[in-house]
């Protein structure tokens, strides 16, 4: 077990409510995990929607800066 596995571990014994949206932000693959493996299904959707917003915006922002260098 590397690290970054380790690390994973000792975060994933229990979250809370308020550590899920603060941790999604730095560590998306640890509260998913998290969510997965307790069925912990609260804010799934939320959350999901909140990834997709974050992915959409940085793809915009990849582009518009895309644009600029040229």
């Amino acid at each position: 077990m590397n690290e970054e596995e380790s690390q994973d571990k000792i975060e994933f014994v229990s979250l809370s409510d308020r550590q899920i949206f603060t941790l999604i932000w730095t560590q998306p693959r640890v509260v998913f995990r998290y969510l997965e493996e307790h069925s912990y299904d609260k804010f799934l959707y939320t959350l999901l929607i909140l990834a997709g917003i974050s992915s959409a915006l940085n793809n915009a922002l990849i582009k518009t800066w895309a644009m600029k260098i040229r």
